[in-house]
């Protein structure tokens, strides 16, 4: 199991704890749960790849609340699917918190789960979403790609709905970089030069990803950066997220 430890990360991950629970501020959208729910696996896997630092422990809870603080006002028509989803995601983060630091002390098939778990959950927020009538913009699939690539960097190869290549749960960063590099990349994508310039470093740790192989290997055979990697990421969805049509 990779370990990147970097001590400035600790001021960071409160500062992003903050910023997650201040989401719960905004009016909640399926955009927002599908986006929280990748944080809070992401930063589950942060916690664990890094040894069970307490600070890392604190962004994992931090991100489980501002997910089901978004999520319960989406839940009052009774959507007893998504619902559902909610409780076992949250449900098996909560039991990998339990764990301890030795790699036998969580059981093998606990990543494949999770990861399962999660995207259950994304499709039950979409499906939820296209009943509605309604679309996220593009940060569910930066933060879903990131998703990826902390996985890849801790555990291996993140495992993809392979089934629905159509939609961003069954796409890997070979589908996903175009999209979102035309949605916010270029300079007619009505982004501005701040979120453009996040984005252009973003992509180049993920497009080092190479989802084709299922060792821990970027195309580069240079370490993975999983820690900066979720740092600009997150920095960058928020970004999005105050801009509207994005």
């Amino acid at each position: 199991m990779l370990s990147t430890r970097r001590p400035l990360w600790i001021i960071a991950s409160l500062l992003l704890g903050l910023f997650s629970l201040s989401a719960t501020a905004a009016p909640a959208s399926y955009e927002q749960a599908q986006i929280y729910a990748c944080r809070a696996a992401s930063s589950f896997m942060i916690y664990r790849g890094e040894g069970l630092q307490p600070a890392h422990g604190q962004q994992v809870q931090a991100d489980l609340q501002a997910l089901q603080n978004v999520t319960q006002p989406l839940l009052a028509q009774g959507d007893a699917a998504l619902n559902s989803a909610l409780q076992n995601l949250v449900s098996q983060l909560q039991e990998g918190m339990q764990y301890g630091p030795e790699e036998e002390d969580m059981p093998w098939a606990y990543p494949s789960n999770l990861s399962k778990n999660l995207r259950s959950f994304l499709k039950a927020s979409m499906d939820a979403e296209q009943r509605q009538g309604l679309s996220s913009g593009v940060s569910p699939k930066i933060q879903y790609l990131m998703t990826q690539y902390i996985y890849s960097a801790y555990f291996g190869l993140f495992e993809i709905s392979r089934e629905s290549p159509d939609i961003y749960l069954g796409q890997t960063e070979v589908q996903l970089i175009p999209q979102i590099e035309a949605a916010v990349g270029s300079e007619t994508a009505g982004t501005d030069a701040k979120t453009r310039t996040r984005w252009k470093f973003l992509k180049t740790a993920l497009a080092d990803m190479d989802s084709s192989v299922s060792s821990n290997s970027t195309r580069s055979k240079r370490p993975f950066a999983p820690l900066v990697v979720d740092r600009h990421g997150r920095s960058l969805t928020g970004l999005l997220l105050q801009q509207p049509g994005t």
